[in-house]
């Protein structure tokens, strides 16, 4: 996926002309700067922002800052707009995304207002590529089309291609290769019909990357052959060396390796030349996974540590790791058990730095998210204010043409008409300005609470991160210290015992972080439901399964009742995690020696939709009717240990709950202290959906 990206990014995110000043044009400019103001300061930022992008880029966004507090100061918002969206592009270059995406979403607000239709498609076509590469792929296929249709209506044909090749590999990474397919092909007509020869290449390539991940290999081929023999025509030597290495995996596929092996080693001296680290190390990795599967262990060997040389020099992590892992392999399955070990060391330590960044990373776009929003509630409530001291200086224009109506009749009439011409005017007003008020009351208070919901969800978020995380890290932290510092003096039946709390600590915490990661996408909008028809049989037995050791060690007894054979239809995901948390709190609270029943049959009548009923009952501790009453609250108010003193990760039962609602169902439980409880979801009948 990284080829396509990559060939991506080249069409389409330097957008900005970009020239190679010399030297002695930016020391001039540097000394006129010293004396100018206003406008010529702010055409010279703009020229040597220019000429510093290739060779210093820090130094280009610096002068762009400047530039724009000048244009926002002298309200020149048309060269603004540009010079936001170079700091959207300068921001892109340095790998802040966040930043790009701000500065592009500014400059798109300008280039609408004056409707700058070239400026407006340059700027969504950037907001697309990075929406793309923050993997937020509905957000980019909207700023993609809403590009696509400015274009058709100013008939640019390659920049018409260029933007359907994008939107195919949007749904590619999705998955939906029949509509990657359908774009890519329109695309692939574009360019034929203008003859661009670079243009057909990347999308013969394309297509052949989709093919491949649809595991369609013989056509994949074929389109890699195409692209590669008009890559050699032009001498895209870089281009050349992408397709040789794809087309070395399809044929590693088919298990063609000799075939494959050649591909590789003609993809890897054209990058060699070319200077490709990147690819130069991940045609190495190919190479030794190759031999690896051929139990060639010394060429496997030679070619895993050529790869992780170049991958440790340029801190290609994503490389690092696939040498790691394989090399960990290789040196297990030939006895070599040291060796093996350092390098999953290193490979955990990898996985861990990834996994890191992967976190903080989502942290950063909720944190991005969140002040987008309390931004946007900010302005319309700002607006809503803006409309009310209009509404009353209108108000106070229209008192004061009145009073020179009432004087005018007054002369004309006498004293008794003005009276009541000035009374029944007043009143009209004063009832319009009152109802207006109301209207606008209504308006901001519903915003109000709308930003307030917003910043609760954060806070909350935020407050069981700090909260639920910290308690199963130390206690983690801390029983492998204690292993580490008294390993040896331990018998192995406390070292067995002490592996075990280790054990069960992972577990809580890797229960906890997919419930967390689960309610943030939930909450943030990035949950995407695919609704299909669900065996209920299969995925209560597959859940019970993951419990079989905990329900074994408690003796607790697992049944299932099917009175139904018919299919719910719901997405598969949440229903797994909405069975596996309901499963996990029956075991959890459920005595030694108890039952565990999960139960599923048809709800129909004339008045409601079928429905499957899924009820989890256990005979454990049950809830007290205080707790019911706050249970699918926030996940800090209802915390229990289990019968063992298991610990739960808090929240469970309110994800169950969104997620039961977003599948359109019901959540309820009934309970009784001592006798156990029982929780109860529905999910709609896949035929009723079918008819």
């Amino acid at each position: 996926m990284k080829k396509i990206i990559i060939h991506l990014l080249v069409w389409c995110i330097l957008i900005m002309p970009i020239y190679a000043g010399q030297q002695s044009e930016a020391d001039s400019l540097k000394k006129e700067l010293l004396t100018a103001v206003d406008q010529q300061r702010s055409l010279i930022l703009g020229r040597l922002s220019e000429l510093c992008q290739k060779s210093d880029l820090k130094q280009s966004i610096a002068y762009d800052l400047e530039n724009l507090e000048i244009q926002l100061r002298l309200n020149n918002r048309r060269d603004a707009s540009s010079t936001l969206n170079n700091l959207g592009v300068g921001y892109y270059m340095q790998g802040d995304y966040q930043e790009a995406l701000r500065y592009f979403e500014q400059s798109l607000n300008l280039r609408e207002e004056f409707n700058d239709t070239i400026n407006i498609v340059k700027t969504l076509n950037n907001l697309g590529v990075i929406s793309q590469i923050a993997a937020d792929y509905e957000k980019a296929i909207a700023y993609h089309k809403k590009s696509l249709l400015f274009k058709i209506a100013l008939g640019d044909t390659l920049s018409i291609a260029k933007t359907m090749n994008n939107i195919g590999v949007v749904y590619m990474d999705l998955g939906k290769f029949e509509d990657a397919r359908q774009f890519m092909q329109q695309a692939l007509g574009y360019y034929l019909m203008k003859k661009d020869s670079s243009g057909i290449a990347a999308s013969y390539n394309n297509l052949g990357q989709l093919f491949g991940d649809d595991k369609k290999q013989d056509s994949a081929l074929n389109y890699y052959a195409l692209s590669l023999e008009i890559k050699r025509k032009i001498h895209d030597q870089r281009g050349i060396g992408n397709t040789l290495n794809n087309m070395g995996m399809i044929y590693f596929e088919k298990n063609q390796k000799q075939k494959a092996i050649e591909l590789f080693e003609e993809a890897m001296k054209i990058r060699t030349n070319l200077g490709d680290k990147f690819g130069l190390s991940s045609t190495l990795n190919n190479l030794a996974n190759l031999y690896y599967s051929e139990k060639n262990y010394s060429e496997a060997t030679r070619f895993f540590k050529e790869s992780l040389k170049i991958a440790e020099q340029e801190q290609l992590k994503g490389v690092l790791q696939r040498n790691y892992s394989g090399l960990a392999n290789l040196y297990n399955e030939t006895g070599n058990k040291d060796e093996a070990l350092k390098y999953y060391k290193l490979l955990n330590a990898i996985k861990d730095s990834i996994y890191k960044e992967d976190l903080n990373k989502q942290l950063g776009d909720l944190n991005l998210k969140y002040q987008h929003e309390k931004s946007k509630k900010e302005n319309e409530i700002l607006k809503k204010e803006n409309q009310i001291q209009e509404l009353q200086l209108k108000v106070a224009s229209i008192k004061q043409w009145v009073l020179l109506t009432v004087l005018l009749l007054m002369l004309a009439g006498g004293f008794a008409t003005f009276l009541v011409m000035k009374n029944k005017h007043h009143k009209r007003l004063t009832d319009e300005l009152q109802r207006h008020n109301q209207e606008l009351e209504d308006k901001v208070a519903r915003r109000t609470s709308e930003l307030e919901n917003s910043n609760k969800s954060k806070d909350q978020l935020f407050s069981i991160i700090a909260h639920d995380l910290r308690s199963p890290f130390n206690s983690l932290l801390g029983l492998t210290e204690l292993l580490s510092d008294s390993f040896d003096s331990l018998t192995n039946d406390e070292k067995k015992e002490f592996i075990k709390y280790t054990k069960e600590s992972v577990e809580t915490l890797y229960r906890l972080l997919e419930n967390l990661l689960s309610w943030a996408m939930a909450q943030t909008g990035k949950l995407l439901l695919q609704p299909e028809p669900l065996e209920m049989e299969a995925l209560i037995k597959d859940t019970l399964h993951i419990f079989h050791q905990q329900m074994l060690k408690k003796q607790i007894k697992p049944k299932i009742e099917l009175e139904t054979d018919e299919y719910a239809f719901a997405d598969r995901e949440t229903v797994k995690t909405i069975l596996r948390n309901l499963i996990s709190n029956a075991v959890k609270f459920t005595n030694e020696g108890g039952d565990v029943t999960v139960k599923c049959r048809l709800l129909s009548n004339l008045q409601h939709d079928k429905m499957i009923e899924i009820t989890v009952t256990d005979n454990g501790v049950g809830i007290s009717e205080e707790k019911l009453k706050i249970l699918f609250d926030s996940p800090h108010k209802v915390k229990s240990p289990g019968t063992s003193f298991e610990k739960g990760t808090g929240l469970g039962l309110m994800l169950c709950k969104d997620f039961v609602e977003k599948n359109h169902g019901n959540l309820t439980v009934i309970s009784e202290t001592g006798k156990g409880s029982s929780f109860i979801f529905t999910l709609p009948v896949a035929s009723q959906q079918a008819s």
